[in-house]
Order: structure tokens, then C-alpha cells, then sequence
């Protein structure tokens, strides 16, 4: 019999599903049962995927940087009349949010070695996958993963657009600052094992820099609003119709000072 969450699991959810709560022991190397607990939901106990507890420790594992336990179950209530987001893989206990908990410049070169690594499929995307993540989430300060197949939850299977070795999975990046930064940084496989090496990348003139600092907090935004799969709340149409146009004209407006200023070098 599966667990108890907020959304009903499944009767063939793939996942394997432990108890954590605040008592002492390890779950894996480097994550306790306290940790992996969210004492936000008010539960003494509440389930979470083991197969995503042990996505986040290969991560962990392979940059060999300590992480930070964000958010794992989350058990939404309404407050306040405002409805919570009802598509989020974390009420079924199948998401795992976590940041990297060293220097912001280590960290911010992990974060774009696995934003370049997910989109190009590269070996941690292929080792994930076959550990069951079916959701690959990217922001400026933190990692989103979930095993949620969309196949047997009807909420999910609009969102999961995304399709490899013939199955729907997520992608998203909803990164601002880091959206178009340079890899400086690259996960690669040697002799079967996962590492993490330099790159070198040529210098880029300030202005491309700026230009493109600014167009990727628009488009993290706009991600942002449109896809609501693990927010906490949902943005209206009519919301997003606004942001979009206030955000081209930004875009356009800062696109035109930066020419203007190439012009003038």
C-alpha cells in the first residue's frame, strides 16, 4: 500500500517511497532523516522518494560540494482565499529542491554546468534518468529534481512536454542572472565514473555580458510565470499577458542602448 500524500499516489508509481521525520540516522552518506524532513507541513512524519533522495546524492557525490535540503514534501493549503498550485511534483513526495553550500562562485558554476549538462543531455542528465528523474529544473541559486511520471498523474501530463527514449519528462530553466552565463565548468564520464572539469571560454566583450545579464532575468521571469509546475502558487492569464509585454519592451529598450554603444566603440 502506497503512502499517504496530499495528491493520491498511484497504485504503479515506480518510486519507493521511505518515512523521514526528525529522529537520527542517515538515509544516504550525506543526507539524514532530519534533513530530508520539512517540518513546514506540520507532520511529525511524512513519505519521500527514496529513488530522488538518491538523484540529489549522486550530485552530491560527483561535484563533492555540500548541499542544502530546500524543500522535499510539501502538504499546500489554501490561505487566505488564494489557491495553491495544484500541479507540483513535491505533494506527491517525489521532488527534491536543494542548493550547493559553498563560495557564490563555485556555486554559480555548478549551477550553469548542470543547466548546460540538462539541456544537452549530457552524462548526469543520462545517469539521473535512468535513476527515474522525470523533472530537470534549473534556477539561480538551486536544483530542482523529481521522479514524477506524468503517465499516471492526468495533472502532470500537459506540463511534461519534453520527450526522451520515448517517455515525457520536464525540463525548464527558470534562471535570471545565470540564464545565458558561460560554462566555465563541465560534468563529463571517465572510466564509467561522473566528473567534474574546467573549461576555458574566451573573454566576452562587457556589453554582450550586460545585454544578455538582462535578457535572461526576463526571460527566468517569464519561465517563471508560464510554467507553474513547481511554484507555490498560480500566476493568472491575464498576469502573464502583462509581464510578457512589459518584459519585450525592456528588452527592446535595452537592446537599443546596447547597439547604440557598440556603435560608438
Amino acid at each position: 500500500m502506497k503512502p499517504t500524500t496530499h495528491i493520491p499516489l498511484h497504485d504503479q508509481d515506480p518510486n519507493e517511497f521511505i518515512i523521514v521525520s526528525q529522529r537520527e540516522g542517515q538515509v544516504t552518506d550525506n543526507f539524514s532523516y532530519s534533513e530530508l524532513h520539512n517540518p513546514k507541513t506540520g507532520l511529525a512524519e511524512h513519505p519521500l522518494s527514496r529513488q530522488v533522495v538518491d538523484a540529489v546524492q549522486l550530485i552530491r557525490k560527483v561535484t563533492g560540494v555540500a548541499m542544502n535540503t530546500n524543500s522535499t514534501y510539501r502538504n499546500y493549503v489554501p490561505q487566505n482565499g488564494v489557491n495553491p498550485a495544484s500541479q507540483s511534483p513535491h505533494m506527491l513526495a517525489c521532488a527534491f529542491d536543494t542548493s550547493f553550500l559553498s563560495d557564490v562562485y563555485t556555486n554559480q558554476a555548478l549551477y550553469v554546468a548542470i543547466r548546460v549538462d540538462f539541456d544537452q543531455k549530457g552524462p548526469l542528465f543520462t545517469h539521473l534518468w535512468d535513476m527515474g528523474v522525470r523533472g530537470f529544473g534549473s534556477y539561480d541559486t538551486f536544483i530542482h529534481l523529481d521522479t514524477v511520471r506524468s503517465e499516471l498523474y492526468a495533472p502532470f501530463r500537459a506540463k511534461r512536454t519534453s520527450v526522451y527514449k520515448s517517455q515525457r519528462y520536464a525540463r525548464w530553466n527558470n534562471m535570471k542572472e545565470l540564464y545565458y552565463q558561460q560554462a566555465t565548468l563541465k560534468i563529463v564520464e571517465q572510466d564509467g565514473r561522473l566528473a567534474v572539469v574546467p573549461v576555458d571560454q574566451p573573454e566576452e566583450a562587457q556589453v554582450v555580458k550586460t545585454v544578455k545579464s538582462v535578457a535572461g532575468v526576463i526571460r527566468g521571469t517569464l519561465n517563471e510565470l508560464f510554467d507553474n509546475e513547481d511554484q507555490g502558487k498560480d500566476f493568472t492569464y491575464r498576469q502573464g499577458i502583462w509581464m510578457t509585454g512589459a518584459a519585450i519592451a525592456l528588452l527592446v529598450i535595452v537592446y537599443a542602448v546596447s547597439s547604440k554603444k557598440t556603435n560608438l566603440i
